[in-house]
């Protein structure tokens, strides 16, 4: 697996409640199909879909967001040519910078940002097949309790179904954001 990384730092409190959200992830068990046979155990790999994971502790948000790099950039090789290294560029700097969820009148900021590009190779046929995982840490001038409202779908077309992980000091929960769907309700 290849990666190129771009690390700020980040607090481990609230990730390892992102990291006990995974399991239960809604699209591990999707449909993926495009023509070939794993033979393994199925990821969230699967172009139109996304998925993303929010603990909110205070006025603290730590985010994980993951996708086919194809929503995003429209491919999932290494950038081949001048014009898709800037448009990968432009994307990993957008998702690093701009918070990825927010409260109705948008007092959250990004402490600290991570936007990782991977590649798999190893299918039979020799697919690359890209993710793309962001890591934030916000900070809310207010309580960022629900509602909360995410750029993503209104950003990259290509996301037709989110599927949102969260837990907060109210419960724990998941709700799926379908073509375009951009407020996240946090009820248990």
């Amino acid at each position: 697996m290849k990666s190129i990384s771009i690390s700020f730092p980040r607090s481990g409190c609230l990730a390892l409640l992102l990291v006990l959200l995974a399991p239960g992830h809604a699209l591990a068990g999707g449909k993926h199909d495009h023509g070939h046979d794993h033979g393994h155990q199925q990821s969230a790999h699967v172009h139109g879909q996304a998925q993303l994971q929010v603990a909110l502790e205070d006025r603290t948000v730590d985010l994980i967001f993951r996708s086919p790099a194809a929503n995003l950039v429209g491919f999932e090789h290494q950038p081949r040519n001048e014009d898709q290294k800037q448009q990968l560029d432009q994307t990993r700097e957008w998702l690093a910078n701009t918070p990825l969820v927010n409260t109705d009148n948008g007092d959250c900021t990004v402490v600290s940002g991570t936007a990782h590009l991977s590649h798999e190779h190893g299918h039979s046929h020799g697919d690359t097949h890209s993710e793309i995982e962001v890591s934030q840490q916000l900070q809310c001038a207010s309580d960022p309790e629900s509602p909360l409202v995410t750029p993503l779908p209104g950003q990259f077309r290509e996301i037709h179904r989110l599927a949102v992980d969260w837990v907060s000091k109210r419960g724990q929960g998941q709700t799926v954001l379908e073509e375009g769907g951009d407020t996240i309700q946090l009820t248990p």
